[in-house]
């Protein structure tokens, strides 16, 4: 009610400027309810996904926990990563790229130093992932993602691309 000079003309204003009968508190209220029930599920969706995705992760971890050489401990090592990073837990998710990159197929390597780079970015430190991704671009020049992210990088540092 701040914003008009009476609770009078608020009402006034609410009744010819809408088209409905419900009063400013109860509106207000409706709105408080809508918000809770967004957020709500916004919480439960985002938990659900990542629990999902977590499980997938860990079961591939446990499946291959005595084969480190298998291909796919990089995808379960870079899956772990991106959910610490969707969380906001960019420590834990930067600690797992260089074992992913490890365990990588070689042909696979560059996908997974991506990877990492776009969580430097994501975590603020966009001269690391200059420096991560000039560094294997010495190794695959032509590896379009590289490319683009090592652009990305460089205006995320200020710099020219």
């Amino acid at each position: 009610y701040r914003m008009f000079t009476s609770r009078a003309e608020h009402r006034w204003l609410l009744r010819e400027g809408t088209s409905t009968s419900l009063s400013a508190e109860e509106i207000h209220k409706m709105g408080l309810e809508q918000n809770k029930a967004i957020e709500d599920r916004i919480a439960e969706t985002s938990l659900d996904t990542v629990d999902k995705e977590m499980s997938w992760a860990l079961d591939i971890l446990e499946e291959h926990l005595d084969r480190p050489s298998l291909p796919s401990l990089d995808h379960a090592l870079r899956a772990l990563a991106q959910l610490h990073a969707r969380i906001g837990h960019f420590e834990k998710a930067l600690a797992l790229y260089p074992r992913a990159v490890a365990a990588a197929h070689p042909d696979q390597q560059t996908d997974s130093i991506c990877e990492w780079a776009r969580t430097l970015l994501d975590a603020g430190h966009p001269e690391e992932a200059v420096k991560l991704l000039r560094q294997r671009r010495q190794f695959d020049p032509e590896h379009e993602d590289l490319n683009e992210t090592l652009d990305q990088a460089l205006r995320a540092a200020g710099g020219t691309p």
